[in-house]
């Protein structure tokens, strides 16, 4: 019962993109068994909704799927797609941030410009502000480091570096924010206020 070999050739030749793209179909119906929950889960309990999460998971599938037609090897596709998943929402995060602190703005003056307010921000307030001038590594970093409270070892594993590389970096960017901070008027204000 074995099948003519240039018969299956010739029968495939013709349809080469359909049994692809049936794989393809298969694979992403497969990675949405697989991983969609743990995805939905992890947005959900940072601050998203099941809409964020069905977006997200969206986004990531195709940024994983440009990484396998590149040819990278995935050795793990549960921890690599859970890390892709935890810095894209992120991203939002940061960008829903600071399009809120962009919305807060007064209109009548520049976002360039300093704002005087009598009650006078907290160092939280000026720590979150300064967290937008530090650069996008450092910033994911620290959020994944303090705010999820991700160890050394995590940290090291979801962004590929050693773990003495990533005890170096968090020390690096946390003096990097204090200058940014302690440099700032507000900080001597905050200062003599407190």
């Amino acid at each position: 019962m074995s099948q003519d070999p240039v018969k299956v050739r010739m029968e495939g030749a013709g349809s080469q993109e359909a049994p692809a793209e049936h794989s393809l179909q298969l694979r992403i119906a497969g990675m949405y068994r697989l991983y969609f929950n743990g995805v939905a889960r992890y947005v959900l309990l940072n601050r998203g909704t099941m809409e964020d999460a069905r977006d997200l998971f969206q986004d990531m599938l195709v940024a994983y799927l440009k990484v396998l037609r590149s040819g990278e090897v995935v050795r793990d596709e549960k921890k690599y797609l859970n890390g892709m998943a935890r810095n894209m929402w992120m991203n939002v995060l940061n960008a829903q941030s600071r399009s809120q602190i962009h919305n807060s703005l007064p209109d009548s003056q520049p976002a360039t410009e300093e704002i005087d307010d009598p009650a006078s921000p907290t160092l939280a307030d000026l720590v979150v502000r300064k967290l937008e001038e530090i650069g996008e590594d450092c910033r994911k970093l620290l959020f994944e480091g303090f705010y999820m409270r991700r160890t050394n070892g995590e940290l090291a594993k979801l962004l590929g570096y050693t773990e003495q590389f990533i005890k170096v970096k968090k020390h690096r960017c946390l003096q990097g924010l204090k200058r940014l901070v302690e440099r700032s008027p507000e900080y001597a204000t905050w200062k003599l206020d407190a």
